[in-house]
């Protein structure tokens, strides 16, 4: 959904971190969107790559799993009342 809306702004990266950059320069920086989801892309990405990637990581909890899913959905939800007001979708 991320690089949706950065589509509709004619840009795209392919590295998550690059996306991540690019969402916070151009979507929270300016005021577009509100600095939680800045915050809850941030948070979602990090436990992400930890889980994948680290494999000292301790696993999440029921409970962090559940509050990033929460995240995911408001942020989700967020960029979707974004491009619908932006005309980007009906």
């Amino acid at each position: 959904m991320t690089s949706a809306a950065l589509l509709w702004l004619d840009v795209e990266r392919v590295k998550h971190s690059g996306i991540q950059s690019a969402f916070n320069e151009l979507f929270v920086k300016p005021g577009v969107l509100e600095p939680e989801y800045g915050r809850i892309y941030s948070r979602a990405r990090k436990a992400r790559e930890e889980q994948d990637c680290d494999l000292e990581a301790a696993p999440l909890t029921a409970d962090e799993a559940e509050h990033i899913v929460a995240g995911a959905e408001r942020f989700l939800a967020r960029l979707e009342r974004y491009l619908r007001e932006a005309g980007a979708i009906g």
